[in-house]
């Protein structure tokens, strides 16, 4: 969610969009181990 980040990218390629959603996904996982983990 930073706009700078992908200014700086000059393309922006489907590839690119599916990788990046592939890791906030994997991000949430890991949140979601973590936080059941810490209760």
């Amino acid at each position: 969610m930073k706009p700078k980040k992908s200014a700086r990218t000059p393309r922006e390629t489907p590839g690119t969009t599916e990788n990046r959603l592939r890791h906030v996904l994997f991000l949430h996982r890991v949140s979601r181990v973590l936080s059941s983990r810490g209760k």
